[in-house]
This record gives structure tokens, sequence and C-alpha cells, in this order.
């Protein structure tokens, strides 16, 4: 193995700065793609590099980290020759190493682009890996053509939406006389933000409705390439189906943003207006691609 192509990455903790981080590891990939990959990460982390196009070593480190984790990674990482060293924890474990290129970066969960490691005067942004082998979440037996409408609401607490909230947005929207009539609707999240959204079911067809809980990373990429549109409180999943280009993204926000997003921000608890402002949206959709779709 040439020790000069050794690559390695110590992720950000944060599950938001953690995704958007891989843009930087993707960029390097791009330059070499015969680079060995060590990647630190937390277990939750490491799920965002699980269908890497590059040969990688996982290196998992407790989510609470500590000096015994500190001393473990040194006595694993001291002592090497990096070709290049990425440190998300803006130097605290790669200033002690020897390496032929570093990169540190802080990266506030705010924030969605990274400086370009190897020309910084561009950006990069978070990039979506997904493994061909992983089912789809979505019926088989669904037309290409059908929109996929997906409601994100894991994050409930960041707004003031219910269960029958979402499911008369589902019905306006998906209904009989609605922008989307005849889609097909995907719920996506933990088992627990699943509380009242059953009354989803009783307003669209049978077979018009997916409940996806827990979906792996490669899942949650695999879907958010085939949306159409994305509605939700989920910060992690509006980047994601940002980065994937989904053309329709709202973020229901019952606070004051203090810094920019690039997609949508609704904070409004009125249903009928928000189902008004999508379908507004919908009609001034275009055919044409968008300019930061990372389908890597």
């Amino acid at each position: 193995m040439d020790m000069a192509r050794k690559l390695l990455f110590f992720v950000p903790d944060n599950p938001l700065s953690a995704f958007i981080s891989t843009g930087v590891l993707a960029r390097c990939l791009k330059d070499d793609e015969k680079l060995v990959c060590h990647i630190y990460a937390t277990k939750q982390t490491a799920a965002f590099f699980e269908n890497l196009p590059a040969k990688k070593v996982m290196h998992i480190r407790g989510e609470a980290g500590g000096f015994r984790d500190w001393l473990r990674i040194m006595r694993a990482c001291m002592g090497k020759y990096w070709f290049r060293v990425i440190d998300g924890y803006k130097g605290r474990y790669g200033s002690f190493l020897w390496a032929r290129h570093r990169y540190y970066f802080f990266l506030p969960e705010h924030l969605y682009s990274l400086p370009d490691p190897v020309r910084p005067n561009r950006r990069v942004t978070g990039c979506l890996w997904v493994n061909p082998a992983v089912e789809s979440p979505l019926p088989e037996n669904l037309p290409d053509d059908v929109p996929v409408v997906v409601f994100a609401p894991e994050e409930g607490y960041r707004a003031r939406w219910t269960g029958r909230d979402y499911a008369e947005l589902a019905w306006r929207l998906l209904g009989h006389d609605g922008p989307f009539a005849g889609g097909h609707l995907v719920v996506m999240g933990a088992a627990r933000a699943h509380q009242g959204m059953q009354d989803i079911a009783a307003n669209l067809p049978a077979g018009q409705v997916s409940l996806i809980e827990d979906a792996s990373v490669s899942a949650r990429a695999a879907l958010m390439r085939r949306a159409t549109m994305l509605v939700g409180t989920d910060r992690l999943a509006a980047r994601m189906a940002w980065v994937a280009a989904v053309r329709h993204i709202v973020r229901l926000e019952a606070r004051e943003e203090e810094t920019a997003v690039p997609y949508n921000l609704h904070a409004g608890t009125d249903v009928a207006t928000l189902a008004e402002i999508l379908s507004e949206m919908h009609a001034k959709a275009t055919t044409n691609a968008l300019p930061f779709a990372n389908q890597r």
C-alpha cells in the first residue's frame, strides 16, 4: 500500500455538520480516487460515509469523547505519514500528526458549505453516496413519472404542527383537486415522529402513503433523489433534499432564523396558506437541473 496516499478524516460530531463535510472528502477523491480513507467518526456520523466510493477504514469513537478516546486516536495515528489530514475539530487532533496536506475546519450547524480543500476560492457542500444494492423505500410498482411528496416531521418541536395539520396538507396537495393529485406521499422519520400521522391515511386512498421509520442514510438518499417535494421540520432531511436537488423544499420553523438557508422557510400554522404557496411553487417549476445537485 502506498503510504503517501492515505487520508485521515476526523468527522465533526454534529450530524448536520458531518453531512456537509462529506463534500470535502468527495472533492479529495475527485482528484485521487485511489486514496485510502481512514475515517474517525461517531456511530451516528459514520453512516454518512457507509457507501463511500473508495477504500476506507472506519474508526468509531465514543459519542462523548474524552481523554481516553483522544489517547486511543493518537496511538493509532501518530508515527505514520499521512498524505492528507482533514480535521473537523479545527486542529485538535490533526496538528499532532505528520501530513503533506492539512485541512482544518470548524463548521457551525447553521452553515451549508465549506471552502474547497484544493481550491479555497470555491465552496463545497454535502454529498450523497447511494448504494445501488439498497432497496428503494418506495413501492416497487410506483411509476417513474408519479410525483413523490415527502413529509419529514422528525424535529417536531421546531414548529407548531400536529399530525392533523400534516394530514390536511396531504389532502390539499395530493387529493383529487390538488397539484400533486395521484402522487405518492412518504412520511419519513423515527417511529416517535409518527404519532398522530395515521390521520393522513384516512384522507388519501390506500397505497398512496408510505411510512418509513428509521431509514438508513442510503435509503434516505435514494428517496431524496426520487422526491419532487419535501415539507417538514427535519433540518438534516432538508439539507439532504437540497443536495439531491429536490425542486421544492419547505422547512417548517416557528422561530426567527438568524442566517439564510438555501430553501424556503415557513413560520405560519395556516395549512391552507402553505398549500397555496406550494401549489404556486409547483406551477412555476422548470425542467432545468439545479446547479448544486451532487449526484456522485
